[in-house]
């Protein structure tokens, strides 16, 4: 393991401790959160960015805060709302934490996926070296992607993952 692999991992154990602490039904809310933040970000990326030219920065800059905060927003609402109903929850304690740390295991490798698209196309943080001797990237750096473009299926009007991110990224080279 690389220091690559070593980042997807602790990105992948954080929501995965986090579904074992909060259970199914928080876990679930933060993954629509995730899941809504990802087709928000991907459709009014362009939008915010234009909203914020004001601030005198590399427009590429912008673009990356801009994506990042839209999926944050949707997933603090998503959260939000599932605390207000988590009392409502009937499940048994110990399927609602197993089932919670899997569903947290998914939302990490989206995590995962979402940054190496994104670190990939705009910083280029690793080296390419990193990229192919690490164990985990392959297969975490599609997931996001695939998810999206399985979501938009039923939402016709949205274009693929990465036809929005290429935009997103030749517009500020």
């Amino acid at each position: 393991m690389n220091k690559l692999d070593i980042i997807i991992s602790v990105i992948i154990l954080i929501p995965a401790l986090l579904g074992l602490k909060n259970g199914l039904l928080k876990s679930i809310f933060s993954l629509a959160g995730i899941i809504t933040g990802l087709y928000l970000a991907t459709r009014y990326n362009d939008k915010l960015v234009s909203l914020l030219k004001f601030i005198k920065t590399d427009e590429k800059i912008l673009s990356f805060i801009s994506f990042v905060f839209i999926i944050l927003t949707a997933y603090f609402i998503f959260t939000y709302i599932s605390g207000k109903i988590s009392g409502l929850n009937f499940i048994t304690r110990t399927i609602d934490k197993i089932s919670g740390t899997l569903l947290g295991i998914f939302k990490g490798l989206i995590i995962a996926s979402i940054f190496l698209v994104v670190s990939a196309g705009t910083f280029k943080i690793f080296s390419e070296k990193e990229i192919s001797v690490s164990v985990l990237y392959s297969v975490t750096v599609n997931i996001a992607p695939d998810v999206y473009n399985y979501v938009i299926k039923f939402f016709p009007e949205a274009k693929s993952f990465y036809e929005e991110l290429s935009k997103m990224i030749l517009r500020t080279n």
